[in-house]
């Protein structure tokens, strides 16, 4: 903004534009990345052919991830599953398709496709944590690549790696592909196609729960 008083003129400049210009081109930056490095490789699994280097504050962490789950009664309704959280800092979710996840046009729904994906991100950081910590969502960006079909038989694969690993702060990668229908085994690497890709942070809160000692 310029303003202009008598023969002098000054231009007003906001100091953070060019903090979140950076922040905002960096996210764009590492989105561009992962999806380019998906859609160029046969092998989709992109997030888990290279698996997080971090070690877990909690060695029963899998026993962890598993009570956090029956816990989340929303998620239990959706139908989403834990499959996988090995190793520590990776998991994948499944979701299974049901009519019930659908929008008007048939494919599963965005808001389906953004709640594994957060999902998939914030287990991966608790499989990190302390039993006395806990992840909450602070930020989800996550850019819709291709609509996943809403054909029986037919699930959505979400997966979610730890990028860094902060005292308060976690960031994760995040993906989530469409798997086929498929007789006899759950779903092959090469058949599944990318949906969404995009990044997590969360913030780790202390978890005050009465369990929480006793699940140690």
């Amino acid at each position: 903004r310029r303003v202009t008083g008598g023969q002098k003129s000054f231009q007003t400049v906001n100091p953070y534009a060019s903090y979140f210009t950076r922040t905002s081109l960096f996210y764009k930056s590492m989105i561009l990345r992962h999806f380019l490095r998906s859609i160029t490789h046969k092998n989709a699994r992109s997030l888990s052919s290279s698996p997080p280097k971090f070690k877990p504050s909690n060695p029963n962490y899998l026993t962890r991830l598993h009570q956090l789950y029956e816990k989340q009664n929303f998620l239990k309704k959706l139908g989403l599953k834990l499959h996988k959280a090995e190793p520590a800092g990776f998991c994948e979710f499944h979701l299974p398709f049901t009519s019930t996840l659908t929008q008007h046009h048939g494919y599963f729904h965005g808001g389906a496709t953004a709640t594994i994906a957060d999902v998939s991100g914030g287990f991966a950081c608790s499989s990190l944590l302390s039993v006395a910590q806990l992840p909450l969502t602070l930020n989800l960006n996550l850019t819709f690549v291709k609509a996943a079909k809403g054909v029986e038989g037919s699930f959505l694969v979400g997966r979610g790696v730890v990028l860094t690993l902060g005292r308060t702060i976690v960031t994760s990668s995040v993906e989530v592909f469409w798997a086929p229908p498929k007789e006899g085994i759950i779903y092959e690497e090469g058949d599944l196609e990318l949906c969404a890709v995009g990044t997590q942070q969360c913030f780790v809160v202390m978890d005050k729960s009465e369990n929480s000692e006793k699940n140690n």
